[in-house]
């Protein structure tokens, strides 16, 4: 054991090819490089995507375009509900599509799964090679729509 500034640290705890910053803060986790160098970083989140609807025509809350050559998988979690909370839907969705060379794009079957209290609603779509997330609210009824999801592409 030995002691440095007023911190004592335990050899089994202090590796020789760890070195840590002294600046932590919140929300943030302690990470490092291939050559065992600590740091400090933000935590990351998936990314996420928001929509109003007003009505009930269908809108896209997340579009992702297929690209030549190349399979993009989409998974993701949904909640929405009313502005005064009184009617909710959330659900998740598993979303796969395919384009063979520079021709059109393939939507292989979508899982999506739906719990609603309202006639809210929402679907996996393929519009030309975009890949989308469509939300449909219910008319004279604001709903504001949140989606955080994970893309993964091969090409």
């Amino acid at each position: 054991m030995s002691t440095f500034l007023n911190t004592q640290t335990f050899e089994a705890i202090v590796a020789d090819a760890f070195n840590l910053s002294v600046a932590p803060a919140a929300g943030y986790v302690l990470t490092s490089d291939v050559s065992g160098n600590g740091s400090w970083a933000p935590v990351a989140f998936n990314p996420a995507v928001t929509v109003q609807t007003t009505d009930d025509t269908p809108t896209a809350l997340l579009t992702v375009t297929v690209g030549a050559s190349s399979v993009v998988t989409l998974t993701g979690m949904l909640a929405a509900a009313d502005s005064a909370y009184t009617a909710a839907v959330g659900g998740t969705f598993t979303i796969t599509a395919r384009r063979a060379g520079a021709g059109a794009s393939a939507l292989t079957n979508p899982v999506v799964i739906v719990s609603s209290e309202s006639a809210a609603t929402f679907d996996a779509i393929l519009s030309g090679n975009d890949l989308i997330v469509q939300v449909t609210g219910v008319a004279a009824t604001t709903i504001n729509w949140r989606a955080e999801y994970n893309t993964v592409v091969y090409s």
